[in-house]
Parts: structure tokens; C-alpha cells; sequence
């Protein structure tokens, strides 16, 4: 996916979301307790696993942060831009 591409999608998702320095889309969704951000993530693994496609999820007090990107191209692909558009209607 070209650079211009991915900052136009970026725009239509939601600014919170951004693309780290290994090219991976990323975000932090901060929560009130671990409860919730433990929800939060179970919220996300039912949503990957009905597209099987699956983020990396770190979960710790009041913070899940996830981390998008297609394993098998090593890079961004529209299935991960798919995956963040259905985790913020969570």
C-alpha cells in the first residue's frame, strides 16, 4: 500500500490510529481498569476471528493497545484497515 494511500484510509478510520516506525497500524485504547481493556481485547478477538485476521494485542491496567498488519506480505493490506474500521464500532 503506498504511503499516500495508507494516510488517506488513516483519515477515514479515525486520527487515533497512526502507522509505527516497523509499519504496523497502530493504536492505544486506555480504559478505567484492566477489566475493561481485558473486555476491550476479547471484544477484538471475536471480531479477528470471524475474518481470521489477527492483531497483536497488549493488554495491561487500563490500556489495550493494538497492532495491525498482514503477517504472511510483512506489510499493510487492506484487511488491516478492514480489522480497525470494525474495532471502532466496538
Amino acid at each position: 500500500m503506498s504511503l499516500n494511500l495508507v494516510s488517506e484510509v488513516l483519515n477515514i478510520i479515525n486520527e487515533g490510529w497512526a502507522v509505527n516506525e516497523a509499519g504496523h497500524l497502530y493504536r492505544e485504547y486506555k480504559f478505567r481498569d484492566f477489566r475493561d481493556a481485558m473486555n476491550f481485547a476479547n471484544a477484538i478477538a471475536t471480531i479477528a476471528e470471524s475474518i481470521l485476521h489477527h492483531p497483536l494485542l497488549t493488554i495491561t491496567w487500563g490500556l489495550c493497545r493494538v497492532e495491525l498488519w498482514t503477517h504472511d506480505a510483512d506489510k499493510l493490506t487492506e484487511k488491516d484497515f478492514l480489522l480497525a474500521e470494525k474495532i471502532e464500532t466496538i
